[in-house]
């Protein structure tokens, strides 16, 4: 069996990503068996598993839009910038997270790791009325 290229193995990947929630059942042929799935939030393991962690998470969320902003590839590996747009509510204003994933490939073009950084202090826990007031405040006191 040839190997598939990072690269296309990455656009399928971003168009299952940017997809999201309606690309939802395409997640086991998209992830290794195995595929481990991180953000500041989870660490999952399994394809099923990060499926079924996807689904309950749209649930909750409304108007979701995930662009990817930019790709760079080292070997066996992509590194995606992308802005997560959604909403918690009906009615509420859009909420933008800007982040990059580490994306790792493998052979047969599956994700074997799917490892999101972003800010979740500045980005969600800053938006909580009194969390947010501290976070802030301890900030200020960071920076002198």
């Amino acid at each position: 069996m040839s190997r598939v290229p990072t690269d296309a193995a990455a656009q399928r990947y971003v168009t299952w990503w940017e997809g999201l929630p309606q690309t939802l059942h395409e997640t086991e042929a998209v992830f290794a068996p195995d595929g481990r799935f991180v953000d500041p939030f989870s660490d999952i393991r399994g394809a099923a598993r990060i499926r079924q962690h996807l689904a309950r998470a749209y649930e909750r969320l409304h108007d979701v839009r995930i662009t990817v902003t930019d790709q760079a590839f080292s070997g066996r590996v992509a590194y995606l910038r992308w802005t997560f747009g959604f909403r918690l509510g009906r009615g509420r204003a859009v909420r933008e997270i800007i982040g990059m994933s580490e994306v790792h490939i493998d052979d047969e073009g599956r994700v074997t790791l799917h490892f999101d950084h972003w800010d979740a202090a500045s980005q969600i826990y800053e938006a909580i009325p009194l969390l947010g007031n501290l976070l802030r405040k301890i900030k200020r006191r960071i920076n002198g």
